[in-house]
């Protein structure tokens, strides 16, 4: 048979353990391991013996539903006395047989009965793997809630720490309060205000320092670029001072630069042109190159809009649309006047921080 191969090796393991339990009685086992064909025969014999079993069975219920009643005939007990008298004598009768009948159990030699352990071995091993796997999961997930726990705590000690040192040092600052003269407290407050004004004046100039540093090196030759007809700021940054002094196309490409014939002449024809753009009059009061005016230009606007919006005034008269002023606008540091763009202020940078 097909599956005769699959039972023989089950049939094989289950005799060697019982052959090795039932060494220290010093009892052999019927079923020879070293003989395969022995339990395929036995194999046999079971399974005929349960099919003929079968088979017996089956004609008993069939002569039964033949030549019995319907089944709800005695599910029920009869009205007549004398049908239900012979109702239960019927009942009576197949207790007493069943009674004595002995219990159908397998052959001394079968094997059946190392097959059905075998199965509960199996069915117990594969129930207690599942709840194996089962319980490594639940641990996975308690030992992960743990370690967020464990987290949050330490988080809320950290802060209950901090609030508690910042609550210490409160009550102190306040019994310092209330035991200090209110003149001494003045005096203090003052000090304290003339510190924060200095260190406020000293971080502006640094400030200041740096924007004017980075004007020079890096948007000071792209505002004079833009000035002179070339790419908008940010397009172009490598720049340099001979671009500058050989102008644009109206393109806005670069011109090549030209042979330097005449030296006094180009310098004279650069200074007129850095006239009519930037004007005449420079901070130093000095002939300068494109660079240095558009970066006096950029610094000078700028002071001129902080000290507006601090005096109030907000809007700065312009005297001519100048490639920095739009860069400002651009950058969103300034805007125009809403009605009038010769006029230009800060952007109010409180309100938005506020807002």
């Amino acid at each position: 048979m097909a599956t005769n191969g699959v039972y023989a090796g089950v049939l094989e393991r289950i005799a060697a353990y019982q052959n090795g339990f039932h060494n220290a009685d010093e009892e052999e086992m019927d079923v020879d391991v070293a003989e395969p064909v022995d339990l395929e025969k036995q194999l046999d014999s079971v399974i005929l013996n349960l099919e003929h079993r079968l088979r017996e069975h089956k004609e008993e219920l069939e002569s039964l539903q033949r030549t019995s009643k319907p089944l709800a005939s005695y599910t029920r007990p009869s009205e007549n006395g004398q049908e239900k008298l012979k109702q239960l004598g019927a009942v009576t009768e197949a207790y007493k047989s069943l009674a004595n009948e002995s219990p159908q159990l397998p052959e001394p030699d079968s094997v059946l009965p190392y097959l059905l352990a075998a199965q509960s071995i199996n069915q117990s091993l594969s129930d207690s793997t599942a709840a194996v796997e089962t319980t490594i999961i639940q641990l996975e997930s308690a030992t992960e809630h743990a370690k967020d726990e464990e987290n949050s705590l330490s988080d809320s000690t950290l802060l209950t720490e901090a609030l508690e040192s910042r609550l210490a040092r409160l009550q102190i600052e306040e019994q310092a309060h209330s035991t200090r003269d209110p003149q001494e407290m003045a005096i203090k407050l003052l000090d304290t205000k003339i510190q924060r004004q200095r260190q406020f004046e000293t971080e502006s100039q640094r400030l200041h320092k740096s924007l004017e540093t980075f004007i020079s090196e890096h948007l000071g030759a792209m505002i004079a670029a833009e000035e002179l007809g070339g790419p908008v700021v940010g397009e172009l940054s490598d720049l340099n001072e001979d671009m500058l002094t050989a102008g644009f196309s109206s393109q806005g490409r670069p011109k090549p630069a030209k042979p330097d014939s005449n030296a006094t002449a180009g310098a004279a024809k650069r200074q007129r042109r850095i006239d009519e753009i930037w004007g005449s009059a420079t901070a130093s009061g000095q002939q300068t190159s494109e660079h240095q005016a558009a970066c006096e230009e950029l610094n000078s606007l700028l002071d001129d809009l902080v000290s507006a919006s601090l005096a109030n005034t907000s809007y700065v008269d312009l005297s001519r649309d100048s490639a920095a002023s739009r860069f400002l606008v651009r950058a969103k540091v300034a805007q125009f006047h809403p009605k009038d763009a010769r006029k230009l202020r800060l952007v109010d940078f409180a309100r938005e921080l506020d807002g």
